[in-house]
């Protein structure tokens, strides 16, 4: 059976054009053909069927938390961000309110209110299930200490989730990169053997 993997990655580029070196982050797909699809899948990945791809790129690992967060922060998209991205972070739960904190909230500002109320519960969740008290510290005060520092540190190597499409595809084309297609990432995970990823 075919499991699909709900990480961000990335295509760099697609389509035989010279691409340049390669760098180490990332690995280059062949031009090929191979089968799509499996019997014993989900309904909606068969029947297998041939697909043939031009040569591409995609990144070697799915992009982390931690790189996700970044991005918010460096193209100071907090505002504009659809996905709770911030319930499987600390770090970005503490940003996310940081960036929040202080700012003048209009009475009829009810989804920014909700998802501060969400961040913080995510936050108070996640630190609760590693142990850590919230005693109602400050941000300020839990973002140095050396527990939640290192509860973050952990977090921000995983996979990032709770993304959607369009957070995903603004990431992507702050690096000059586009999301994979289904067909890309299936042979980039299979191979032309047709290996179950």
């Amino acid at each position: 059976m075919i499991t699909r993997n709900v990480a961000l990655v990335l295509v760099l580029a697609a389509s035989g054009a010279d691409l340049g070196p390669v760098p180490a982050e990332v690995i280059e797909i062949p031009a090929g053909s191979f089968v799509m699809g499996a019997d014993d899948a989900n309904h909606d990945e068969g029947p297998p069927h041939t697909v043939t791809l031009s040569p591409y790129r995609i990144d070697r690992t799915p992009v982390t938390m931690g790189q996700f967060c970044d991005h918010v922060r460096d193209t100071d998209r907090f505002d504009r961000v659809e996905g709770p991205y911030w319930r499987t972070s600390v770090s970005c739960a503490l940003e996310f309110l940081k960036h929040d904190e202080g700012r003048a909230t209009a009475d009829d500002d009810v989804t920014r209110a909700a998802r501060r109320k969400a961040a913080m519960s995510g936050l108070q969740h996640s630190l609760s299930r590693s142990g850590i008290a919230f005693d109602g510290r400050s941000l300020d005060e839990l973002a140095l200490d050396p527990d939640v520092r290192a509860l973050a540190m952990e977090q921000d190597i995983l996979p990032a989730r709770e993304i959607t499409w369009r957070d995903a595809a603004a990431f992507c084309a702050a690096r000059g990169a586009r999301l994979p297609t289904e067909a890309q990432w299936e042979y980039a995970a299979r191979g032309a053997d047709g290996r179950t990823y």
